[in-house]
């Protein structure tokens, strides 16, 4: 990445090398933090690249340990899954049946839509839902924390197995909505009651492949889906939840979407809410086992990410956030209500 009279821009090298890094873990020390400082002494360095990094470390003469490092630049969390699929295959010798697309078929898609009516359409939605708001949460910011540099995540974590789990898909069920739109709605009417805001607006992940031309895309390709949402006096759940799936279906029929190509839109949005709908791809390796490995972040891109994970009988909940803007007993507050 360079920087040409103040504009960003990303180049593309067709043989950048992948280089697989050997170490062996130092003993008796926790696997997490053995981690996060190799992540942190071998940060990717977006000028030089290359942007992914892959190192294998020895536990134990038939254990070890693969960290795949990348800049979100170059994969998102989709992205994740479809690596490891092709790797699985690649492991095996098997010449792969999927067609991977590569990013750049996607900008150059993306540049030809930008010149028609439907795009047209899309900005004036969007700039019609996004119109008025900053971006930014009625959070209870401190004056002397809106200049704080400090990024530093702090993590509440909350799990549900089996009943309470199937209590919840069974209420989403009950609304006829998904579970993604039923942890959507809860999390806003929550926000709605504990920030006493009639009108909120937070940022959704899209990656918009649902689509199926984009479900083997490589690349960067996630995108914000800016949700408003109106908390009217003496509404029920029922129809919030309702209300919630509607408009979440209007902004997937605009997407995908360059916020950026809208006049005087917010070039950020406080709050972000991300729901993994199944565990990532499994690693699948002729006679061997994989397990994934989790790693909280240490750093928070955002003053507030609700993480969703959903398993086949379980969801947790990882609640993200930056403890230089929003105090402890704020963050527990908001979940006790």
């Amino acid at each position: 990445i360079t920087v040409d009279k103040g504009i960003p821009r990303q180049h593309y090298h067709d043989n950048d090398n992948f280089i697989l890094v050997q170490a062996r873990l130092p003993e008796n020390l926790p696997t997490d933090q053995v981690l996060q400082h190799y992540i942190q002494t071998h940060a990717i360095q977006c000028q030089t690249g290359p942007m992914q990094h892959c190192a294998l470390f020895s536990i134990a003469e038939h254990k070890h340990l693969l960290l795949l490092l990348f800049h979100h630049i170059v994969c998102d969390a989709w992205s994740v899954d479809v690596f490891l699929r092709y790797l699985s295959q690649m492991y095996e010798g098997k010449a792969t049946q999927e067609r991977f697309i590569d990013v750049r078929e996607f900008i150059l898609w993306e540049q030809n839509h930008k010149h028609t009516q439907r795009y047209t359409e899309q900005i004036i939605y969007w700039q019609n839902e996004i119109s008025g708001h900053s971006g930014r949460l009625p959070l209870p910011y401190l004056e002397t924390s809106l200049q704080a540099t400090n990024n530093h995540a702090k993590h509440l974590v909350y799990e549900w197995h089996e009943h309470p789990y199937t209590g919840c898909r069974q209420q989403a069920a009950q609304f006829n909505c998904s579970p993604m739109v039923w942890v959507l709605a809860i999390t806003l009417y929550t926000l709605h009651r504990h920030l006493q805001q009639d009108t909120l607006m937070i940022a959704v992940p899209s990656a918009f492949r649902y689509q199926t031309e984009y479900a083997n895309t490589f690349g960067p390709m996630m995108n914000i889906l800016p949700i408003k949402s109106t908390l009217k006096p003496r509404q029920s759940l029922k129809a919030f939840v309702h209300q919630i799936q509607q408009t979440m279906s209007r902004g997937m029929a605009y997407q995908p979407m360059d916020l950026s190509d809208i006049p005087s839109s917010p070039v950020h949005f406080d709050a972000l809410l991300v729901y993994q709908p199944k565990p990532t791809e499994s690693l699948i390796l002729k006679d061997c086992s994989a397990t994934e490995l989790r790693l909280s972040s240490t750093i928070a891109k955002y003053p507030i990410t609700f993480w969703f994970y959903e398993d086949n009988d379980s969801l947790t909940l990882n609640l993200e956030y930056q403890d230089s803007l929003l105090p402890a007993w704020f963050m527990q507050s908001l979940v006790a209500d």
